[in-house]
């Protein structure tokens, strides 16, 4: 029963949850993703590298230079710093988005 629940924390890891988000929407809406059909996959691969590796490598450092001391962040004030530099990356995502290249819209 743990092995069940430690699988369905890992599919369901609040980093992944913009990574399906988009992926479903490509998928079932495309049109509300205003992009050409063509670069689906680049975007979801964008997405991922933005909302889940990077921030991911991102804890990967912060362990390593000790401003956290353990992935789990259970110390309250250890997780002020990761999430705001999370929440970075993902305004810059954002911004990114917003200012994406014409010939990648519709």
């Amino acid at each position: 029963m743990r092995v069940v629940a430690t699988v369905i924390s890992v599919i369901f890891h609040p980093l992944l949850l913009t990574t399906y988000l988009v992926l479903l929407l490509g998928t079932l809406f495309p049109a509300l993703l205003m992009i050409a059909p063509q670069y689906l996959r680049v975007m979801i691969a964008f997405i991922f590298c933005f909302t889940f590796l990077l921030p991911v490598v991102n804890l990967i450092m912060f362990r390593m230079f000790g401003t956290i001391s353990s992935y789990t962040l259970a110390d309250r004030k250890e997780r002020i710093v990761p999430f705001m530099a999370i929440a970075l990356i993902y305004l810059v995502t954002a911004f990114l988005f917003f200012q994406a290249p014409v010939f990648i819209q519709l």
